[in-house]
């Protein structure tokens, strides 16, 4: 059994279970969504997947995937009226303001903006949603640019249905982490879901 947000599910892990199911048809798959880490054990779960920096005492903690904060839109912004070309162009575009809750990825227009050497925007101005997949679609749609961690991202930017319009990060240590009591460190059917995850991922 494995834990994980939804988003992360949704997004990047259900739409390559095929490949998992292929290459073990003996052991089955079940997936359950949350955030939180405690009763992991007491509720059957035998590996997480969470965003975070991988210190989570008592449990055994590897590097999944590493994250990153990107500035995303639909591709019709870049040749639209005004064009989105370079970042002084977001004064004349909406921002979407992805709030995860405290704690999370720091999603900041304000600290981006910064980096960007970008001034004169309003930020209390934009579209404000705490959901990731709801500020994605915002952008798919072609209601703004978000600053959204592009791993939950990859398959619309792989379909081209979301552009990185400006090559400008926004620094994190947050990564996705495999997380799992040590005990099932000697439990080959965790070990190989494991090793399948790490392919996956490096793939």
């Amino acid at each position: 059994s494995c834990s994980t947000v939804g988003g992360f599910a949704s997004r990047w892990l259900v739409p390559r279970l095929r490949g998992w199911t292929a290459e073990t048809p003996d052991i089955d798959i079940r997936i359950s969504t949350s955030r939180d880490l405690v009763g992991l054990q007491c509720q059957g779960i035998d590996l997480a997947i969470r965003l975070g920096t991988g210190k989570e005492p008592d449990f055994h903690t590897e590097i999944l995937l590493q994250e990153q904060v990107v500035p995303l839109c639909s591709p019709r912004l870049l040749v639209g009226d005004p064009p989105l070309r370079q970042p002084d162009d977001l004064v004349n575009h909406q921002l979407i303001h992805f709030t995860p809750a405290a704690g999370q990825l720091n999603t900041r227009w304000a600290d981006w903006l910064e980096i960007a050497g970008v001034e004169g925007i309003d930020l209390s101005r934009g579209i404000f949603l705490n959901d990731g997949s709801a500020a994605l679609s915002a952008a798919i749609a072609g209601q703004g640019i978000v600053l959204a961690p592009k791993v939950i991202a990859g398959r619309e930017i792989e379909l081209e249905t979301l552009v990185i319009p400006f090559d400008i990060e926004l620094p994190t240590d947050h990564a996705w982490y495999i997380i799992m009591p040590p005990a099932n460190l000697d439990r080959p059917e965790i070990l190989a879901f494991r090793d399948w995850l790490l392919a996956e991922a490096a793939s």
